[in-house]
């Protein structure tokens, strides 16, 4: 699956047929053309295919902000060989070719080129996303499509123009992006009828290398100042982690007094701020809220903010917030698996089995994740259907044996059906929250260092929930149960959980093997004598050195020997 085309196996081939054409271009170009002496035409008309080219390198396609850059250089190039034919109604000087099959072809390739990449990207915004109105600021490319076509008239031209124009009201000011074929085609023109066209088309091949350069400069300043933040940020962590709280305060306020002037350098900006923010997790938490908000009015309608927003609801416990914030992102975009998936999972936790169940069956019909079935399966667990609860958790461990939310589930509806209910122990989140088990996390272990071990534990049972495959989390909260004083067959089920899925998470291993012992001395000073000798012998595989040899100690002593 390629996360821009889809599941769709047409929509990667379209997409790999548009890269094709533009790259067969300019070798059709050269065997085809009376042009094909002009070497510097050659390397102007590379320029497309080039672009094009480092995108399949990528394996990515242009997002539709992206469009008006790629429909510029395509206009460029398709224009500098007069391969657009635009026909002005004034008496101009047209090249034709030498005529015949192969001067038909060359013809129709700029039209092929650019009609496949329409095709890409609407199925990239459009199809995928479920939303017109990004769709909408491909207009430009439809009118390069035309401007491709040999023999349009101008005034179909500015028609289509005027017509990309009404999109304002769904795109702002993308909509002036439908004038940008128009004008590059009048620059063009402008050259065809200058008397020194060499000197013109230089002229202006200089002011787009200007503003080519302006952006790539812009982009550049921008990388920088988000290298500048995430250094100081680094820093303050460093210089409080060695106990320099004064001057570790210092730089992260250097580094939250930088302005960032776009959404999606805020946004980057807030993602940081999350992962290396410093201790003060409460803080940190508020600017996160803060900038997230900001990154929103700045656009409405980006919805990964969107997400983030509904994560932060969670967060303050502001459940039936969430839900009809997700309610608007669904309306929005009402295809995207992932946000089906969420307002289904925070339906069933609400106790809206109902409108749950129909959002999960819808996501799971658009080929949401695993975690929709083990929601669905909780949800038949509720109505006493154990046979279709089954079912659901099967086809999970099937494809992912180690799962440990179905497996856990699949426990429990064996062994006791009626403990399985819609809460936190048995849903699984949208893994678009995993950051949210990541912060609690922080949020518990700070409550723990100043003493608060029940708030500790309340927060990382909840920082498991929303990041059920993160093993340090879960080991962290297995610690956080025996220093709480909980019973010690719960810390030893969830270090077991953490080494299944991090084997090599030595901390766990020493304190599961800890608890072994401490569990079997038990067992032993309570004459169960058996359940000694099988806790022995499970905690054998996490066993070393001293540990390993203390095990085989007390097994010999109860008459078990062990290898």
């Amino acid at each position: 699956m390629n996360a821009f085309f889809g599941r769709v196996p047409i929509a990667g081939i379209v997409a790999w047929f548009s890269i094709a054409t533009d790259l067969l271009f300019p070798v059709l170009f050269i065997a085809c053309s009376e042009y094909r002496g002009r070497w510097w035409r050659w390397l102007a008309l590379l320029v497309f295919p080039l672009h094009m080219g480092a995108h399949a390198l990528y394996n990515t396609v242009p997002y539709i902000d992206n469009v008006h850059v790629v429909m510029i250089l395509a206009v460029a190039a398709l224009a500098l060989f007069n391969r657009t034919r635009i026909e002005t109604g004034q008496v101009g000087r047209r090249v034709e070719g030498k005529g015949g099959v192969a001067a038909v072809l060359v013809d129709l390739i700029p039209a092929a080129a650019v009609g496949t990449f329409l095709a890409v990207i609407l199925r990239a915004d459009l199809l995928v996303l479920g939303d017109f109105r990004p769709a909408l600021t491909a207009i430009p490319l439809v009118i390069l499509l035309v401007l491709a076509v040999r023999g349009i008239p101008v005034v179909v031209v500015l028609i289509l123009s005027a017509a990309g124009l009404l999109a304002w009201r769904w795109v702002g000011v993308r909509a002036l992006y439908a004038l940008v074929p128009l004008g590059v085609a009048a620059v063009f023109y402008s050259v065809e009828q200058a008397r020194r066209r060499r000197a013109a088309a230089c002229v202006w091949m200089a002011v787009v290398v200007i503003l080519a350069g302006g952006f790539v400069t812009s982009q550049e300043i921008r990388r920088r100042k988000m290298i500048d933040f995430i250094r100081l940020l680094k820093h303050a962590g460093r210089a409080e982690a060695q106990g320099y709280k004064e001057l570790a305060r210092e730089l992260t306020a250097e580094a939250l007094r930088m302005e960032f002037t776009d959404a999606q350098a805020l946004h980057d900006s807030m993602e940081f701020l999350s992962i290396v923010g410093g201790s003060n997790v409460e803080s940190v938490r508020a600017e996160v809220r803060k900038r997230l908000q900001k990154v929103m009015q700045m656009d409405p309608d980006w919805t990964v903010p969107r997400v983030n927003w509904i994560a932060n609801l969670l967060l303050d416990g502001r459940l039936d917030d969430a839900i009809e914030e997700a309610r608007a992102l669904v309306k929005v975009q009402p295809t995207v698996a992932s946000h089906r998936a969420m307002l289904g999972y925070l339906l069933v936790r609400r106790g809206k089995l109902d409108e749950g169940e129909k959002e999960l069956n819808a996501a799971r019909d658009l080929r949401a994740g695993d975690e929709t079935r083990i929601n669905l399966a909780v949800v038949a667990a509720v109505r006493g259907d154990r046979q279709k609860a089954a079912d659901f958790l099967n086809e999970v461990l099937a494809k992912d044996p180690g799962h440990p939310v179905a497996r856990f589930d699949l426990e429990h509806l064996t062994s006791d059906p009626e403990t399985v209910k819609a809460d936190i122990k048995h849903l699984v989140p949208p893994k678009t929250f995993a950051p949210i088990g990541r912060r609690l996390d922080r949020s518990g272990l700070a409550r723990a260092e100043a003493g608060d071990l029940t708030s500790a534990v309340k927060l990382l049972e909840r920082a498991v929930h929303y990041a059920p495959r993160a093993a340090v989390i879960r080991s962290n909260y297995a610690a956080m149960l025996v220093r709480s004083g909980r019973p010690i067959e719960e810390a030893i089920a969830q270090f077991e959980t953490a080494l299944r899925l991090d084997k090599g998470l030595l901390p766990a291993r020493r304190n599961l093997v800890r608890l072994y012992v401490r569990l079997a001395r038990r067992q032993i000073g309570e004459n169960q004598t058996e359940a000694a000798r099988k806790t022995l012998r499970r905690a054998l595989p996490y066993a070393a050195g001293r540990a390993l040899a203390e095990i085989r100690q007390m097994l010999q002593e109860l008459g078990d020997a062990a290898e």
